[in-house]
């Protein structure tokens, strides 16, 4: 059987990761408080209000939080922010 959660299955039903943000776009996400957290994708980047996203130390194109991959899915959040160490390129301005 085709084992999903929460998914009624058929053809045509889901993405490839569990969901993509347009350009522009915003969900909400219930949070811990009354207000719930904004998840969005704007220029290229996806960004949560939570203070998991927030309070990262890491460059906004490379963090992440649980909303994000609620919305996103594990395996396309964990491809979408690793991070390798580049060596060499200083070529600029």
């Amino acid at each position: 059987g085709a084992g999903g959660a929460g998914g009624a299955g058929g053809a045509g039903g889901g993405k490839t990761d569990k969901e993509r943000l347009l350009a522009g776009e915003i969900l909400s996400r219930p949070g811990s408080g009354s207000e719930p957290y904004k998840v969005k994708f704007m220029h290229g980047v996806y960004s949560c209000t939570c203070p998991g996203w927030r309070f990262q130390s890491r460059g906004i194109d490379k963090r992440t939080c649980r909303h994000l991959k609620d919305i996103l899915g594990d395996a396309a959040e964990m491809k979408r922010t690793f991070t390798r160490s580049i060596s060499g390129g200083g070529a600029g301005a």
